[in-house]
């Protein structure tokens, strides 16, 4: 069930975000490895978030406002594979791929070498 509620959100952050610029923040999360089960929460309260943030049921809803413009807000997702290697070598990658404008990792001592 929490596949189905996660992709369904997943989905409609995705068509929110389609339909008008937006403020774009990637994100690092332990989806797999040692700590994928921490990585899973994490993911879905983003997504939750974002989803509250742009169909407008959070305070200030409807999106964010930077610069006086209203933008969606994006949380694409890498998994860092609970790896630090890993996670240096795709980050860069990652952020040019979204062309996200800020990078957000867990709070973990590997994912921060």
């Amino acid at each position: 069930m929490r596949v189905v509620v996660a992709t369904a959100l997943a989905l409609a952050l995705a068509a929110v975000a389609a339909a008008q610029p937006a403020l774009t923040i990637a994100m690092l999360y332990p989806l797999s490895g040692a700590n994928a089960a921490f990585g899973a929460a994490m993911r879905n309260a983003s997504i939750l978030f974002a989803s509250m943030v742009n169909n407008g049921s959070a305070p200030g809803g409807g999106g964010v406002v930077v610069g006086g413009r209203r933008l969606a807000l994006a949380l694409p997702a890498l998994d860092d594979r609970s790896n630090a290697t890993h996670t240096g070598l795709a980050a860069g990658d990652f952020l040019r791929a979204t062309n996200a404008s800020f990078l957000v990792g867990a709070r973990r001592r590997c994912a921060a070498r």
